[in-house]
């Protein structure tokens, strides 16, 4: 290869000769450069040449051109040249491009763990002209020399120098940084220097005391090595502690940073620390940190344990649901069984009682742990015997973990165990007694009040719709109550039954109590283990479903508490809860939260089935996704006969056909009696006077309102009765107590007994609770204390019934107003206002009274109506109710009519009937359609 000789001539020259060899005064140039004009008999022959700047080149250089130069410059033709001698020394790079450390191979870095004295060499191989090399410790206060041997060998023209030391740890016991360094004066290797750091493979790694580190699996593993600085590190891994240990990864930072990780799972942080993202079972085990600034050394070791979660979080006791609180009946003596699966470190189980009566003792362990791949499924069988000495009625042990490495798992499971059968015995036993008073003492008709029945006597199935929860009709027709819980036509475990007063909502759930209280096979009621049947209009306040079971289901002597109730419910397999009537709940439109709305929105016995009764579009604001809604659709001709047969008509003498024959001729009977609680009263009185008939729904509840009165009259023989007769027609406060409620802001219907006694007088009170208008009823009271007796309308028609009595009075005073124009707008603006608080679909019947009661109250009825674009269906029965022609009635057919009637298959009898009614009323008073 070429090779320079570089001469810098200053200002501008004549010429420069270039002579190979000091001897110029007896040989010619080699070289010459005169302007730009080259010659000499080196430059001819090819071996030279020579840059326009005066330096010479060696075109192919050999060792015969180690020797003198000489050059001579000439500034003009006529001074004398300057002169001087150039020695060349020709150089060979080594083969290597730095200097090669015995121990790392091809590296100039390198780690390398040796005992103590051993020797350690360092070569630059087949350089000319021959290095010098020196062994020095590299320290952080700077690099101290070490004692050394040097040799030298010549190869023909190329030298190799070796350099050897034992002192590797002059300084330090433990770790040491050698570097070995050239003095590389003529570039003859790329790299002066290579480091080896050096650890005293007898050092003892155990000197440092053993941190332990629990790890999860797949967390982050950052291991600290020094919290002061430090120069160099080596990080080491071993299964165990002490003994074969194998290298991880190195680090040195003083003076020049360089790292190499020998297994890829690891990193290093800035600060040493050793790193893993995502931490498997493979990283268990030993690691030691061995750092050193040089001079000193030293040493830190961790213990590392991977562990994993088992699945669940917290042990499982057989028989417990996970998703509750867990309640096992056991006996005397037995086992009882807890296991974790999927669990790592191997640990123990154990039980705990809480408890130190030493109530429940265990007398036998079997602990078994199966290996599952890289986790462990443990599982403790106990025998436990009871003491029968002191036997409470519940005691709670826990299952935990134990052993080494238990303390990673906070997870644990308490049971408690009902040692006896009473207590749950008892509950069930106070619950059907309960129940059994509610289902033997139904009153069909308030009029019958001496003649009390069981449920089962008198229900009878009616058809159901099937709605879904976002209130689409599927289409499915239920045919018996009995498909509501049989879990073939329906999935889900919330249901809304829905049904508009006086359809046999509250009826078909004392059938459901029947059923569960005798055992009935046929019903899937027999199933349930534990049925809860609350009224809603008594909870006002009560925020604790464990306490309204306690103050409304139990007796006031029995002795079991709400955590008895709770524990038994809780561990009963089969749950199944009624809310009875939420349309009449105080509290459905309260923020507050409560048991029953958790338990409505399936937060709260999630696996239990839950019927919630309710009013028609009267539904709460918030309801679980998955609850299917179920519609009672009334008395159809099969129902009508059922009840006919089973309960009025003698088995040797049916004659049901007389019934029917009666509805059929009789259009506002046959929508009445629809609903089942005016079919069941048509049917008494039917039975008793059958040439009665009935042209509207006011005079037919005009009707059993008499009847209610004379049968108490008839009762009460040869007692005086003229107070009670004077009653029957005199009820002006009980008419406005009842409208009150029903324009409420919270629509109650109940009154405390104390306060209605002395609103409506002793006797009017006595009498009307004798003939069974109003009926006594326990409610609880907001402080929770205690029960209160409150008042409330055998049925919410009759509240409609004495309301519009009120509301018929409050139109006529506008009437009463007479010529003062500023009194009549005051009473009719009060009139309105009144309306307004008012849901026409949940009062039709209080809207239809008050037609039939007053003409003139129902003409200011119709107006409103028809003013509100209400639904037409409404102000059709309305006008029917009516029966005058006056013109505002006029002017609301012509309307309907201008609109259009039409008269379908889908119409009861009644609404076919009210609309060909409206269309001769138009016919009449010459009504004509555009």
């Amino acid at each position: 290869m070429s090779g320079t000789i570089e001469c810098t001539f200053e200002g501008n020259f004549f010429g420069v000769l270039w002579y190979n060899s000091t001897d110029f005064a007896i040989k010619e140039p080699t070289v010459t450069l005169f302007g730009t004009q080259k010659g000499g008999t080196g430059f001819h022959s090819g071996e030279f040449n020579v840059h326009f700047n005066g330096s010479l080149v060696i075109n192919n250089v050999t060792l015969f051109h180690e020797h003198s130069f000489y050059v001579s410059k000439f500034t003009s033709q006529d001074e004398d040249p300057i002169s001087i001698s150039v020695e060349v020394i020709v150089t060979v790079k080594s083969p290597t491009s730095f200097p090669v450390i015995n121990f790392c191979h091809e590296r100039n870095i390198c780690l390398t763990s040796i005992p103590p004295q051993s020797t350690i060499n360092c070569t630059v191989s087949n350089s000319r002209p021959p290095v010098t090399l020196i062994w020095l410790i590299r320290t952080s206060l700077g690099d101290k020399l070490v004692a050394t041997e040097n040799y030298k060998k010549q190869n023909g023209q190329l030298y190799s120098t070796y350099i050897i030391t034992s002192d590797a740890f002059l300084y330090s016991s433990g770790i040491s940084l050698l570097v070995c360094k050239t003095n590389n004066t003529f570039g003859v290797i790329e790299k002066d220097e290579s480091s080896i750091l050096v650890q005293n493979i007898n050092y003892d790694l155990t000197v440092s005391p053993l941190i332990t580190k629990y790890l999860i699996f797949n967390s982050t593993m950052e291991l600290l090595c020094n919290k002061t600085e430090i120069s160099f590190l080596v990080w080491k891994k071993s299964s165990a502690f002490g003994h074969y240990y194998h290298d991880i990864l190195y680090a040195i930072f003083v003076k020049e940073f360089a790292t190499n990780v020998y297994l890829h799972s690891y990193v290093m942080g800035n600060d040493g620390s050793l790193i893993v993202s995502r931490v498997g079972l493979e990283h268990e085990g030993f690691y030691s940190c061995l750092h050193g600034d040089g001079t000193s050394d030293g040493m830190t070791n961790y213990r590392v344990h991977v562990y994993v979660s088992p699945s669940p979080l917290h042990p499982i006791v057989d028989g417990c649901n996970r998703r509750q609180h867990c309640v096992l009946e056991i006996k005397e003596e037995g086992n009882l069984t807890c296991s974790v699966s999927g669990i790592r470190p191997e640990i123990q189980l154990e039980w705990k009682a809480d408890d130190s009566s030493e109530t429940i003792k265990f007398i036998d362990h079997n602990l078994t742990v199966i290996e599952n791949g890289e986790s462990f499924d443990v599982t403790l069988i106990s025998r436990y015997r009871v003491s029968t000495d002191d036997l409470p009625g519940r005691v709670t042990i826990t299952c935990k973990t134990a052993g080494p490495g238990s303390e990673l798992f906070n997870g644990e499971t308490s049971v408690t165990l009902l040692l006896s059968a009473k207590k749950r015995r008892q509950l069930l036993n106070q619950m059907k007694r309960k129940y059994e008073n509610l289902y033997q003492g139904v009153r069909p008709v308030p009029f019958l009040r001496d003649k009390l029945v069981s449920v089962n006597t008198l229900f009878v199935d009616t058809d159901m719709v099937y709605f879904s929860s976002d209130g689409r009709d599927t289409g499915n027709i239920l045919h018996s109550y009995q498909d509501l819980l049989d879990g073939t036509k329906i999935k889900s475990r919330r249901l809304i039954l829905e049904g508009e007063p006086g359809y046999g909502k509250s009826t078909l759930i004392l059938q459901l109590a029947y059923d569960w209280c005798n055992k009935v096979k046929e019903s899937p009621m027999c199933m349930v283990d534990v049925f809860v049947l609350l009224r809603l209009r008594q909870l006002s306040g009560v925020q604790s479903i464990f306490k309204a079971i306690q103050q409304f289901i139990l007796p006031k002597d029995s002795s079991l508490d709400e955590e008895d109730i709770r524990l038994i419910l809780c561990g009963s397999s089969s749950v199944m809860i009624v809310l009875d009537g939420f349309d009449e709940y105080p509290d459905k439109d309260v923020d507050t939260e409560s048991d029953f709305k958790a338990i409505i929105m399936r937060n709260m016995f999630q696996t239990c089935k839950v019927i919630l009764t309710t009013r028609t579009n009267c539904l709460p604001k918030e309801f679980a996704p998955q609850t299917e809604r179920i519609m009672l659709s009334g008395f159809n001709k099969r129902a009508r006969r059922q009840y006919i047969r089973k309960t009025v008509v003698e088995k040797d003498d049916i004659d049901d056909e007389q019934l029917e024959t009666q509805l059929e001729r009789n259009p506002v009977l046959s929508d009445l009696c629809q609903v089942p609680l005016f079919f069941v009263m048509y049917t008494h009185i039917f039975y008793d006077k059958k040439e009665i008939n009935f042209n509207s729904v006011t005079n037919f509840f005009e009707y059993i309102i008499t009847c209610c009165h004379s049968h108490m009259e008839n009762k009460m023989g040869d007692l005086n009765t003229a107070q009670y007769d004077f009653f029957a027609t005199k009820h002006e406060e009980l008419d406005k107590l009842a409208l009150e409620g029903l324009a409420g802001a919270d629509h109650n219907l109940s009154w405390r007994k104390d306060d209605l006694y002395e609103r409506l007088g002793a006797t009017f009170f006595d009498k009307y609770i004798r003939v069974g208008i109003l009926v006594e009823e326990d409610i609880s009271m907001s402080d929770l204390l205690r029960k209160s007796t409150k008042i409330k309308f055998y049925h919410k028609l009759f509240c409609e019934w004495y309301a519009a009595h009120e509301l018929s009075r409050e139109i006529r005073r506008v009437e009463k107003a007479g010529i003062d124009v500023e009194r009549v707008e005051t009473q009719s603006k009060n009139v309105r206002e009144l309306l307004d608080k008012f849901d026409p679909f949940d009062v039709q019947y209080l809207l239809r009274f008050t037609c039939g009661l007053s003409s003139n109250a129902g003409r200011t009825i119709i107006q409103y109506l028809n003013e509100r674009a209400y639904s037409d269906r409404i102000l059709i029965l309305c006008i029917l109710e009516c029966g005058d022609e006056n013109e505002t009635v006029i002017k609301v057919v012509k309307r309907l009519c201008m609109d259009g009637i039409v008269i379908s298959n889908g119409n009861t009898a009644l609404l076919k009937r009210s609309k060909i009614h409206l269309l001769e009323m138009a016919s009449i008073n010459k009504v004509r359609k555009n």
